[in-house]
């Protein structure tokens, strides 16, 4: 039996992606992809999470992009909400994450003014 996991990961500095996790380690999956402790930030859409470094601030992690109304610093993994865990996108969800994440020009530029910022503070 097989737990892959459909998430879509967008990293600094690069396009969103969908990975499969295998799901055996969850927990330790997630981590690895943020880089450290998981921290789940409010998101609009209550099936879906947005889970980023707790410690991006501290690890003085890059600005990555705007997820809602949070300018995020480090790595973000999308994942969708089941009723007591973590479950897999489909593949129409997923595309919707990397085409949104993936953004506007607009959009990209605002995040390289931040992260010139973020770099002189």
């Amino acid at each position: 039996m097989k737990n892959e996991i459909l998430v879509v990961v967008k990293m600094p500095g690069e396009k969103a992606e969908k990975k499969l996790l295998n799901g055996n380690d969850m927990l330790k999956e997630l981590q690895h992809l943020v880089g450290g402790y998981i921290e789940k930030l409010p998101y609009h859409d209550e099936d879906f999470s947005v889970l980023v470094n707790e410690e991006a601030a501290f690890n003085d992690m890059p600005v990555n992009c705007k997820v809602d109304d949070y300018m995020v610093l480090g790595p973000v993994v999308i994942i969708k909400n089941g009723l007591s865990d973590f479950e897999s996108l489909s593949e129409k969800e997923a595309q919707k994450f990397v085409n949104s994440l993936n953004g506007s020009s607009h959009e990209k530029d605002i995040c390289k003014k931040l992260e010139k910022m973020h770099e002189d503070f």
